[in-house]
């Protein structure tokens, strides 16, 4: 699913670069996808709560 939604956003205005910041999730697996060269994608580290808004939805 996560490969589709990156093929319908490249898709979109391809002339733009796209950057996506992913977190570990296992649908985020990377692995053996292809990307498009009009995406880039930044992981952030393993644990980084600070990082990720909706790990700051506890601490509300």
């Amino acid at each position: 699913m996560f490969e589709a939604y990156l093929k319908a956003l490249s898709l979109f205005r391809p002339e733009e670069l796209k950057v996506l910041i992913i977190d570990n999730a296992s649908f985020h697996s990377t692995k053996n996808i292809n990307i498009s060269d009009n995406i880039k994608l930044i992981r952030i580290p393993p644990y980084t709560p600070e990082l990720n808004p909706c790990e700051k939805y506890g601490n509300i």
